[in-house]
């Protein structure tokens, strides 16, 4: 969460939460965070249902759905939203994830075949990505 405050350096965001049942302390720790809007669920519902809470309780413009263990580089989530708004007729953007040591992973979305299967174990849709651009 640090980190997403770090790139949304200049942009005025609200934080919402989705706990699905974690029993590690995050919950406690994130209700006493006053600028975090935490919705805690007893039990795991899902990473679907989790994700329409959180955009039920939102009241921005736009939404980022965000994983616990990702984190945003710097300008990403200025450039995101600086496309968005440049470009009303757009509804949804993607982004590019990569590894921590800074490769393209992998799977990105592509729908599962035998045939991704194959360009992911040659490293054919790194080649690929690499091509694109993407913010």
């Amino acid at each position: 969460m640090w980190r997403l405050c770090d790139a949304a350096a200049g942009i005025a965001i609200e934080i919402i939460v989705v706990d699905n049942g974690s029993t590690d302390g995050s919950v406690e720790f994130l209700a006493s965070l006053p600028t975090v809007t935490l919705i805690a669920n007893h039990n795991n519902v899902g990473f679907a249902a989790a994700n329409n809470q959180g955009l039920s309780a939102a009241h921005a413009p736009f939404a980022l759905l965000l994983n616990s263990d990702a984190f945003i580089g710097p300008s990403a989530l200025a450039r995101g939203v600086a496309l968005l708004r440049d470009q009303p007729r757009v509804g949804l953007a993607g982004v590019r994830l990569l590894n921590l040591d800074g490769t393209l992973q992998a799977e990105h979305g592509v729908f599962p075949s035998l045939w991704h299967d194959i360009r992911a174990s040659a490293g054919l849709d790194r080649v690929a990505m690499s091509r694109r651009s993407f913010w």
